[in-house]
Order: C-alpha cells, then structure tokens, then sequence
C-alpha cells in the first residue's frame, strides 16, 4: 500500500486530499504542523508527500526543503491559483510538481500515480 503525508495546515482540506488518496487504495496520514510532518518522516517513512503552499512566513518554503533534506520521495505541492510566486519558489527548494487549488480529486491522484511512475514505485498503466 502506497503511504502518503499530507502536510495542510487546514484540516477541511487535509481531509479532502486524504479521502481521495483513501478513495485510490492509499494510506494518507494528515498532519497540520512542521514538527509532527518532520516526525512522521522519521518514524513512518511515507512513499511520498503532499505539501500545501501556505503564503505566510516562509512556512511552507522551510518546510519544503526540510522535506527534501530528509527523502527522496516524490513532493506533490498543492497550491493556490494566485500563489504563483510562492509555487516557484517551492518547485526551486526541491518540489517535484504541483496542483493548482481548488482542485479535482482525480487530477491530484493522476498527478501522483504519475509521480510514483517516476520513481518506479508503482507501474505503468500503458499496455505495450
């Protein structure tokens, strides 16, 4: 089973992203602050990990790079349409794609099964 951290300060929409993941067969585990997402990495390696852009303080661009100081899993950003700057400024500190809020639960799936493709933790779904 594919193991997923979802870093959000919101809880509406942590829970949001983890019932699609659930949806998708996925074991997401929600946390809301730095501290518990750093633990967590620790603790419970995940496969990869969902980070919201959060334009206040510089938290989510910390975070960010502390995420990718600790793994080599796939970082999925979900940010917000009008963060454009913030979003560029994840992508640089080591995000490897983002979605754009609000969001279709699909899209963020398909945008992570495409980053566990690439890192070959799960199949193609083409047929050859």
């Amino acid at each position: 089973m594919i193991r997923v951290l979802v870093i959000h300060p919101d809880s509406k929409t942590a829970a949001s992203v983890a019932r699609a993941l659930a949806d998708e067969k996925m074991m997401p585990t929600v946390v809301c602050d730095r501290a518990e997402a750093l633990r967590q990495l620790e603790s419970n390696p995940p496969d990869a990990v969902i980070l919201a852009a959060v334009p206040c303080n510089g938290w989510s661009e910390d975070l960010c790079r502390a995420v990718c100081h600790r793994t080599l899993v796939p970082l999925l950003v979900v940010a917000a349409q009008e963060d454009n700057y913030l979003l560029q400024q994840l992508l640089a500190a080591g995000a490897d794609a983002h979605v754009l809020e609000p969001f279709a639960a699909e899209v963020l799936v398909a945008q992570l099964w495409a980053l566990l493709r690439r890192v070959g933790l799960v199949g193609s779904p083409c047929t050859a």
